[in-house]
């Protein structure tokens, strides 16, 4: 082989071999760049707060009589007599009320038979619980174990959205505290536990208004305010 051609292949050799040494160098400071982004993963709990705008009434209804047919019978019309006095509070909807429970049995050393249903009405607008503790406090047949303000579903769907948006500003803030001021940026975010709402002040009503109960000896508190708590875990990276 002539000196030129052995030459000309020991110089295309180190081109190649240069190529390759320039190509680790920049594979190695690439990663090097990405090996010094570090990573802090913290937890956080986020807040938000709502007036509810629904009510639930849990109720019982009675029917009595010397056979259970006629319990039954009895116990028909006083449902009867309890939607049409409810119907417009709850806009006419049949579906805001809800069996929760039935019994059919004979009194203790009687002759009377009694049948009994247990009731939940949800109320949409929370400003008629006291209508509608009014007219059910007229039917003798009907005796009210509960009433409350409720967050309706669509509230508690915004609650867990605002909850989740102050906990990942709560770990920014501790991330970037973490991070000596650095700006991070979130890599991951996992919600570690999300609490259902609970009732954080009570009065009388949303509106702060007096309300006396229809029912004797009985006293009606009201939640004036639900909370709703989220909890995250989250990573960010930071140079």
């Amino acid at each position: 082989m002539k000196a030129e051609s052995m030459l000309a292949i020991i110089a295309i050799v180190a081109i190649l071999t240069l190529g390759g040494v320039l190509a680790f160098g920049l594979i190695y400071q690439k990663s090097l760049l990405h090996t010094q982004q570090k990573l802090i993963t913290v937890s956080a709990s986020g807040y938000a707060s709502v007036h509810p705008s629904e009510g639930v009434v849990n109720l019982y209804i009675t029917g009595s009589g010397p056979s259970s047919e006629e319990a039954l019978s009895n116990l028909s019309v006083s449902l009867s007599m309890m939607n049409s006095s409810i119907s417009e509070y709850i806009g006419g909807n049949m579906s805001n009320i809800n069996t929760k429970g039935y019994q059919l049995y004979k009194e203790y050393n009687k002759t009377l038979y009694v049948a009994r249903e247990t009731v939940e009405i949800t109320i949409p607008n929370a400003t008629n619980m006291g209508s509608v503790l009014g007219v059910l406090s007229k039917i003798n047949t009907v005796g009210v174990s509960s009433a409350m303000f409720e967050p309706s579903y669509g509230q508690i769907r915004n609650l867990t959205k605002a909850a989740l948006e102050d906990a990942m500003q709560n770990a920014t803030y501790q991330a970037s505290v973490l991070a000596d001021g650095t700006q991070v940026s979130p890599v991951n975010i996992t919600s570690a536990y999300s609490y259902p709402p609970y009732p954080l002040l009570a009065s009388a009503s949303p509106s702060g208004t007096s309300y006396a109960s229809p029912y004797p000896n009985t006293t009606l508190i009201f939640p004036s305010l639900y909370a709703l708590k989220e909890e995250i875990s989250a990573t960010f990276s930071y140079q």
